[in-house]
């Protein structure tokens, strides 16, 4: 895998199958964030935005990572606990699509008088429960993927002053 990513740096035109590339996810060991920007840990994200940089290619293979409950050293910033695989494909997925439904379609609510968050955590929390939301994600992204557009970003950051380094996403048009 290591031959793989390698390769995937010295030749980013070549194309490599999705699978083997969505399937490096666990050698990614940061996730951009509030806390801290892509640009102080350009070599740990660069992956994470490699695989982003996939756009619509990457999009069914992340869906099918949701569910992967192998655990990575990232810590959940605020909410405690490590990433998951699973939650490391969702994170490049909010990159690529914005306003995913995430809450409805976990069957949560978002806790605004309390933790935020932590109702995605919460819920999240559990193979079952995984791959229930990859399976309603999924339906979700047939259902809406016809009427994807992308749209470029006038600045390259986001609310969090990380840099974008797709200078995009999708939406529903």
């Amino acid at each position: 895998m290591k031959k793989l990513i390698l390769l995937m740096f010295l030749f980013p035109n070549i194309c490599f199958g999705n699978i083997e590339i969505i399937d490096s996810l666990k050698f990614i060991n940061k996730i951009p964030n509030c806390e801290a920007s892509a640009i102080d840990q350009p070599d740990s994200l660069s992956l994470f935005w490699r695989i982003a940089s996939m756009k619509e290619l990457a999009i069914p293979t992340l869906i099918q990572k949701i569910s992967d409950t192998t655990r990575t050293n990232i810590l959940i910033p605020h909410f405690g606990g490590t990433y998951r695989v699973g939650d490391i494909a969702f994170r490049i997925l909010e990159e690529l699509i914005i306003k995913i439904p995430k809450y409805k379609l976990l069957g949560a609510k978002f806790d605004k008088n309390g933790c935020g968050d932590c109702a995605y955590w919460n819920a999240i929390n559990g193979y079952e429960n995984r791959k229930k939301f990859e399976v309603n994600l999924q339906k979700w992204y047939d259902k809406n993927k016809s009427r994807f557009v992308w749209k470029e970003l006038k600045w390259n950051g986001t609310e969090c002053n990380y840099h974008n380094f797709n200078k995009g996403h999708y939406e529903i048009k």
